[in-house]
C-alpha cells in the first residue's frame, strides 16, 4: 500500500478484495509513481497477505472511542485529552478509577469552526454523572463523586471541526 494511506481504508481495500475474487489467486497492491495498482499473484502470497493484514484488522479496533475522524492528530494519557481535526464525528474516552467521596474537577475548552462538542463523566452503571458542552472559551467543573468505580471522560462529537483540550484531576479527602 502507498505510505500514509489509513488503517481504515486498508482495511476497507482488505475486505472488499477478499469478498470479490476467487481464493486461488490473490490480488496484491502495490504502489507505482504514487499510484495504487493490483497485481495478482499466486497463492503462495495469500498466507503473506494474510499475516500482514490481520494484525491490522486487529489493532484497528483497539482504541477507545468510535465514530469518523478525518485529519485527526491527537494526544490521550492519563489525565489529558486533546486533539484537532478538520472532522470528528463521534466519541472519544478515557478511563478513570475515582473512589466515593472524590471529587473530579474537569476543565475543558475547544476552538471550533464547525459543530459541537460535549464533556461528559459516565459512571460505571452507565448513567451520565456530568455533562457539559464544550464552548471557544476554558471552562472547570468539579463533580462529586458518590459511589466507587472505573468512570469514563468521554467527548462527543457531532459534525466537529477545531480542536479540543480536556484535562481532569482526581481530589481525595
Amino acid at each position: 500500500m502507498k505510505e500514509g494511506l489509513p488503517v481504515g481504508v486498508g482495511v476497507g481495500l482488505l475486505l472488499s478484495l477478499l469478498f470479490s475474487f476467487e481464493f486461488s489467486r490473490i490480488p496484491m497492491i502495490t504502489s507505482t509513481k504514487g499510484f495504487l495498482t493490483m497485481k495478482t499473484k499466486g497463492a503462495n502470497h495469500a498466507r503473506a497477505l494474510l499475516v500482514f493484514l490481520l494484525p491490522l484488522l486487529v489493532l484497528s479496533g483497539c482504541r477507545s472511542g468510535s465514530g469518523v475522524r478525518i485529519g485527526w492528530v491527537g494526544r490521550s494519557v492519563p489525565g489529558v485529552m486533546e486533539a484537532r481535526f478538520v472532522r470528528f464525528n463521534g466519541s472519544q474516552y478515557q478511563r478513570v478509577r475515582l473512589e466515593e467521596e472524590d471529587r473530579l474537577s474537569i476543565t475543558y475548552s475547544a476552538e471550533l469552526d464547525a459543530g459541537k462538542l460535549t464533556v461528559a463523566l459516565v459512571a460505571p452503571d452507565k448513567s451520565t454523572v456530568f455533562e457539559a458542552e464544550a464552548k471557544n472559551q476554558e471552562e472547570t467543573s468539579e463533580v462529586a463523586i458518590t459511589k466507587s468505580g472505573v468512570y469514563r471522560v468521554l467527548i462527543r462529537a457531532e459534525q466537529a471541526k477545531g480542536r479540543f483540550t480536556v484535562t481532569w484531576k482526581r481530589q481525595s479527602d
